[in-house]
């Protein structure tokens, strides 16, 4: 009995000194995370007087790897830009515009939620305005993804593009997989999926993934150079077409047709492109800028119509924070049972803890 019973209180000590080095474990784990999200990729916000919206990754000692926070980052900036925004380009500092998901973090967080999550960029692809991204050196993996989030694409010649699932032992997420084979086809999309395959500047050119090859020293001047084109233009027009895309790819459920016919509008962009040009003009392109008289009730309308876009974007975060949550709920409800058991462990008389030892 004796033997017995000095068995069940090593056991239990031997349990209760388990206890105090998986919490030092947790503990260490709770300050290398800290430490991750203070090396997180930062994104540098530059505002241009021309309505541009520059989002800068600045983490090229991480070769500006893509971390929750950073992507959050990314995503509230585009889904609610800076009031007079009308087009954003994305860059990144260093030799690499992102060379994927931040591992260091996964490691040590909740991989599940960070790499390959159906949700990432689910936002900067409904955006209300065109994004432009301007590639250099390695886009893979997580920045990949980023990288097709966009609408219009240039590249330097070193620019690369893959999406290694294969060799980490990742099965990506059916959105991930979905905007690879909408952007570059079946065929190709099954070659850098299940052979590794990877894209150089010229094949992503001939893919139609990049629209313009530049020379890295202009690669941004040329992508601020284009992003001030089209926002030069009508909004009602730029913003419009960005949305009734989204439509026709299933990416939003919005009125394609009252999208078209807002930009019919008595008094707007097109009504008096059509007047220069019915006048004998020959640039029938009106200055979006230029400032005009808008009748009371055509004000009211434009309000409502603002205020509807409002609400909708707003269900859109929503639903987007809401799936997210979901997913956290999902997941500590399945470690309930393990933390009820160990917290019901009946204490042992005389047994030593001590948190510091």
């Amino acid at each position: 009995m004796s033997w017995i019973g000095d068995r069940g209180s090593a056991s239990t000590a031997l349990r209760d000194r388990a206890r105090v080095v998986i919490g030092r474990i947790r503990r260490a784990e709770r300050v290398d995370v800290a430490g991750s999200a203070d090396q997180a990729t930062e994104v540098e916000v530059r505002r241009h007087a021309d309505g541009v919206l520059e989002l800068r990754l600045n983490g090229a000692s991480r070769r500006n790897a893509l971390g929750r926070s950073t992507i959050d980052r990314l995503e509230s900036l585009v889904s609610i830009p800076p009031v007079g925004t009308r087009v954003v380009v994305l860059t990144a500092e260093g030799p690499d515009f992102s060379a994927g998901y931040d591992l260091r973090e996964a490691a040590h967080g909740n991989a599940e939620r960070l790499i390959a999550n159906g949700l990432n960029f689910a936002l900067l692809k409904k955006s209300r305005v065109p994004v432009i991204a301007a590639l250099h050196g390695n886009v893979i993996g997580g920045g990949l993804e980023l990288a097709l989030a966009a609408d219009v694409r240039l590249a330097t010649p070193n620019t690369k593009l893959g999406l290694p699932a294969g060799r980490l032992g990742l099965v990506y997420s059916e959105e991930g997989v979905r905007l690879l084979v909408d952007s570059v086809g079946e065929s190709r999309a099954r070659s850098m999926l299940l052979a590794g395959s990877i894209l150089t500047c010229a094949e992503a050119k001939l893919s139609g993934i990049v629209s313009e090859v530049v020379e890295a020293d202009f690669l941004e001047r040329r992508a601020l150079e284009l992003a001030a084109t089209i926002a030069s233009w009508p909004a009602v027009a730029t913003s419009g077409n960005r949305r009734v895309l989204n439509v026709v790819l299933g990416a939003d459920l919005e009125d394609a047709k009252a999208l078209r016919l807002a930009s019919f509008e008595p008094g707007g962009a097109l009504a008096l492109s059509i007047e220069r040009f019915a006048s004998g003009h020959g640039d029938a392109v009106v200055d979006d800028a230029a400032p005009r008289l808008i009748p009371l009730d055509k004000m009211a309308l434009r309000l409502k119509s603002l205020r509807h876009r409002v609400n909708a974007e707003a269900d859109t975060a929503r639903s987007v924070l809401a799936s997210r949550g979901g997913a956290r709920l999902r997941r500590a409800q399945k470690s309930t049972p393990l933390a009820l058991a160990t917290a019901q462990d009946p204490p042992t008389v005389g047994a030593r803890t001590d948190a510091n030892s």
